[in-house]
């Protein structure tokens, strides 16, 4: 049977297509929002 199959494979997709979406959305919300920080590295202590 397949199920288990892509049972596994979703559970390894799910990380990385959320991963995507998220990085995605924060793009659009960078471009979208005024210039608070020019560099990521502020968001990381």
């Amino acid at each position: 049977m397949n199920a288990a199959r892509t049972i596994g494979a979703g559970i390894v997709l799910l990380p990385l297509i959320s991963g995507l979406l998220i990085g995605i959305g924060r793009l659009l919300l960078d471009r979208g929002a005024p210039r608070r920080h020019t560099t990521t590295q502020e968001d990381t202590p």
